[in-house]
């Protein structure tokens, strides 16, 4: 019987903005140093590298992505000297920079002796999965985004797209091939403490086909997380490293629950997973992440549980109004929508009304039934 191998895995990862500088002038261990004990305690490290990386003098190539939005390859040495071993490039801002960036971003990595998944020069590569070996167990990992517009095409570099034929097919063809199966989804509505009620439903049929653990990121806090059938899934693991002042907006949203976030670090054995905790996490003022203590981190534990609870069962189902709510969702995203046609950015904006569906208009509906419903809210004018 081999011993147990621990899988830990965290949410987003972007070395934009003010960490960016920080790296440049700050201590080698930056900005990992608070969190470097818990990342040691991993066989296997995950993340999710929300942000392309280009050479320091490279000005990048997409007009609509601020400076501050583009990363440095000189940051990717930091994920390695921390413990990583595999991250997600399957997230909406893996083709920032286009396929030039994707190609910078996929050499860094490999330059640092790090694996990549979910993205590549095609619809094969970014599909393909990573496989390691720890203590005679072997670990595949497979990774994909909602985020159709940068999906993968057999001609097209991109990321793995989130659709329902495609990743079932990977789960069957992966599943006989290794011990343990992970799915990395970057899904889900940002700065909401709710999955939706129809990817509950398709993250757990996928479950039910043989996934052993779901690490959901994309909505910069931090979710719940449901423990079903043989299998255990993770909405939403928040941001990790990321400043919240970097991108065309200052996104101020939720900036108090997106600074408690975690790790989640769960065990292996040869019959699957065999058990899981959260370690609480504090990203505090210079944006690094640092280990939880005492009473903080029994207040970020029972903030989770009580946010965790109601996904067991049908319980969700009296919560998808609030989900569909969304308010500060609706904020942010009309600052980004306005800075966009103030600055005569057409292109992005027709694209963006061109992806306008039917759940995006019952959100703005609930937003705005949200906020005529607290007290001493006026009607509009």
């Amino acid at each position: 019987m081999p011993d147990l191998v621990t899988v830990q895995a965290v949410g987003d990862i972007g070395f934009v903005g003010r960490i960016r500088d920080r790296i440049r002038l700050q201590e080698d261990g930056y900005p990992f140093s608070g969190v470097a004990k818990d990342l040691a305690a991993a066989d296997i490290m995950f993340g999710n590298l929300e942000i392309p990386v280009l050479e320091r003098e490279d000005a990048g190539h997409n007009p609509i992505v601020p400076r501050t939005l583009i990363a440095t390859v000189e940051s990717i040495g930091r994920l390695r000297n921390a413990g990583f071993h595999i991250l997600c490039l399957a997230n909406n801002h893996v083709m920032d920079q286009g396929p030039h960036g994707l190609r910078t971003t996929l050499k860094a990595l490999r330059g640092h002796d790090l694996l990549a998944v979910g993205a590549g020069e095609d619809l094969a590569s970014a599909r393909k999965p990573v496989i390691v070996e720890r203590k005679g167990l072997r670990f595949g990992f497979l990774a994909y985004t909602s985020s159709a517009n940068i999906w993968a095409h057999a001609d097209k570099p991109g990321a793995a797209p989130m659709r329902q034929e495609i990743v079932e097919e990977d789960i069957r063809a992966l599943r006989s091939r290794v011990d343990a199966l992970l799915v990395s989804l970057h899904f889900g509505l940002m700065y909401t403490d709710y999955p939706r009620l129809n990817d509950q439903a398709l993250l757990r049929r996928w479950i039910d086909l043989g996934v052993d653990v779901i690490l959901g990121h994309h909505p910069h806090v931090c979710q719940g997380i449901e423990a079903y059938g043989r299998g255990l899934i993770a909405y939403s693991l928040g941001e990790f490293v990321f400043d919240p002042r970097a991108g065309n907006v200052v996104a101020t949203q939720s900036l108090a629950r997106r600074a408690e976030t975690m790790i989640l670090r769960c065990r292996f054995g040869k019959p699957g997973l065999a058990g899981w905790e959260i370690v609480p996490v504090r990203i505090g003022a210079d944006l690094a992440p640092k280990s939880a203590e005492g009473e903080d981190a029994a207040r970020i534990r029972r903030r989770f549980e009580a946010f965790s609870k109601p996904l067991a069962g049908d319980g969700l189902k009296a919560l998808d109004r609030e989900a569909f709510t969304g308010s500060v969702l609706v904020g942010h995203e009309s600052r980004v929508f306005w800075h966009h046609i103030r600055r005569f950015h057409f292109r992005y904006v027709l694209g963006k009304l061109k992806n306008i569906r039917l759940r995006h208009i019952r959100m703005l509906l609930g937003s705005v039934r949200h906020r005529l419903s607290r007290p001493g809210a006026m009607p509009p004018p």
